[in-house]
């Protein structure tokens, strides 16, 4: 702001910047707000108080966990439906399976065994909480590992 004495004053000020991709933070910042990505792009606001800079790192999406992406010779690969995650399985070894999810935290918020598995398993997520789940399906020889959006 403009001022006869000082020539000018600190003021605060705000911004967005479009990013291209669908990019999180890789710790919060105060003054720093990421939008959900839409459209292959995220917009992130980024207020500036008293002149200072204000800075912040960013990660892909896809880099927030360390999972590998599904490849064609899986045993166990998974779909997301609106309202349902199905498990498919191209061979299973044992009579059972253990299918469990957790959040980014650890917890596991669905644990369960199931018996006499043919070609798929379908699980409604409506139920579950919304963000980034880990889903781990294991026969008791091979174990994987899938990530999504909830």
């Amino acid at each position: 702001i403009n001022n006869a004495t000082y020539k000018w004053i600190a003021s605060d000020s705000q911004t967005t910047l479009t990013l291209e991709g669908e990019w999180l933070p890789i710790n919060p910042v105060s003054g720093v707000a990421f939008s959900e990505p839409l459209a292959g792009q995220t917009q992130v606001t980024v207020n500036f108080s008293e002149g200072e800079p204000v800075y912040f790192g960013i990660k892909l999406i896809t880099d927030t966990t360390a999972l590998e992406s599904v490849k064609a010779n899986d045993w166990v690969y998974f779909s997301k439906y609106e309202k349902e995650l199905q498990l498919k399985f191209r061979s299973v070894e044992s009579d059972s399976l253990r299918i469990k999810i957790h959040n980014t935290n650890g917890q596991v918020i669905y644990n369960q065994k199931f018996k006499n598995i043919s070609s798929f398993v379908n699980l409604e997520t409506s139920s579950l909480q919304r963000g980034l789940l880990i889903c781990t399906v294991t026969d008791g020889k091979n174990t994987k590992s899938f990530k999504w959006i909830n």
